[in-house]
């Protein structure tokens, strides 16, 4: 022993290691959400046992497409994200006629499968109802129209028509 040892026996939660078990605990790891969506989340917790949970950050959100920023964006713990706010932290639409918004959520489990829910900006901004909450791992994705297109057509048209005249100018 050196000197800030004890020969003292050590006492874990009123009882010494030996009458403690002394090495006999057990660590058990569960997914709370796995469990609860499978049905299997009664789980006995003896007398006495110590139960941790780790704080998990929630997997982010994706925004693509006709957005200023598209990016990946972390999910808020302590608020609901719904479409528009997405949309608002990739710095909005990039084009003032966008109007189809998917919404491609993962589904439970290790599928692999998605559901794609489709939405209106434009009924977004007038009806709360059409302002999907989002979940973590949702990618919402700005599409083109034919109205982005047609825009798009115009501008490069203008742009070249521009650059064409300008040596006659």
């Amino acid at each position: 022993l050196d000197e800030n040892q004890s020969s003292a026996p050590v006492r874990v939660a009123g009882y010494s290691v030996p009458e403690a078990g002394g090495n006999n605990f057990h660590t058990v790891k569960i997914n709370l959400v796995r469990a609860t969506e499978s049905g299997s989340a009664a789980h006995h917790v003896p007398d006495g046992a110590t139960v941790m949970i780790e704080k998990r950050d929630p997997e982010p959100i994706h925004v693509m497409g006709l957005v200023k920023k598209p990016n990946r964006y972390d999910f808020p713990n302590a608020r609901d994200v719904r479409v528009l706010d997405a949309i608002a932290m990739a710095g909005g639409v990039a084009s003032g006629v966008a109007d189809k918004i998917y919404v491609i959520r993962p589904l439970p489990g290790d599928s692999g499968q998605t559901a794609v829910i489709q939405l209106s900006l434009s009924d977004a901004k007038a009806d709360a109802k059409q302002n999907l909450r989002l979940q973590p791992r949702d990618t919402i994705s700005v599409e083109h129209t034919p109205a982005t297109i047609v825009l798009e057509a115009i501008k490069i048209i203008r742009f070249g028509l521009g650059a064409s005249l300008t040596p006659l100018l």
